[in-house]
């Protein structure tokens, strides 16, 4: 399904497609996590909503949190993608920043991209090595 979804993406000149459950919140991508900042806080969808939990989507929160930013995994609605201030997808150890949904402009944060890329890349096996066993999947937005 995952790869029927890119030869339909690129034959309508899209790169990636997000993709939502029946009662309208967000879900992932076909083969990345995506991530919204909104406001202060940068979420991502609740992998007890049916998803996998994303690896790079992990690392992008250790790199977040190393920073003193908010992370948070939950129930975001559709309409977040429109209102949210910089959305990435991630996956393949690589995060991408979203430059337009639906051909509407956003405003990439090409900035935190490169400096999570970065950190990631130099960091990996410390973020593998951190504890994940307290994580805690239930917060809701």
């Amino acid at each position: 399904m995952n790869m029927a979804t890119y030869r339909y993406l690129h034959a309508h000149d899209a790169d990636e497609t997000i993709f939502y459950s029946t009662d309208g919140y967000l879900l992932e991508a076909a083969t990345a996590s995506v991530v919204l900042r909104i406001g202060d806080e940068y979420v991502t969808s609740d992998p007890s909503l049916g998803i996998l939990a994303g690896t790079t989507q992990r690392e992008f929160f250790a790199y977040l949190e190393h920073q003193g930013l908010k992370t948070r995994y939950g129930k975001i609605p559709t309409s977040a993608l429109l209102s949210a201030d910089a959305i990435w997808t991630m996956g393949g150890s690589t995060i991408h920043t979203v430059k337009s949904i639906d051909g509407r402009p956003l405003r990439p944060d090409i900035d935190m991209m490169n400096a999570a890329n970065s950190f990631v890349r130099e960091n990996r096996e410390l973020i593998e090595e951190s504890s994940l066993a307290g994580l805690d999947w239930s917060h809701t937005i």
